[in-house]
């Protein structure tokens, strides 16, 4: 006579690997949500920054930022000498 596991020993490994599985894309999709909204809020406050007239201008020295980052990173909030300044302290 072989020695077999209960059936309900093999199923319930199995059950423990979807729920790994699905907890895993939960939390992916959790994470893309939170960069999409941090992505909006930006673009949102990018917006606001045109219509108040101050957009292109560097929130921290109060310096224009230059039409080239602005080209390659529409959002940015800072100039290159101020976002490496902060850089720096991270």
């Amino acid at each position: 006579m072989e020695n077999k596991p209960p059936l309900e020993d093999s199923g319930a490994h199995g059950d423990l690997v979807d729920l790994s599985t699905n907890y895993s894309e939960h939390e992916t999709r959790l994470g893309m949500a939170e960069h999409e909204r941090n992505r909006l809020a930006e673009i949102t406050a990018a917006l606001q920054k045109i219509e108040d007239g101050t957009y292109g201008i560097c929130s921290a020295c109060g310096q224009e930022i230059p039409e080239a980052r602005l080209n390659a990173m529409p959002t940015a909030k800072l100039c290159l000498n101020c976002q490496s300044k902060q850089e720096a302290h991270y």
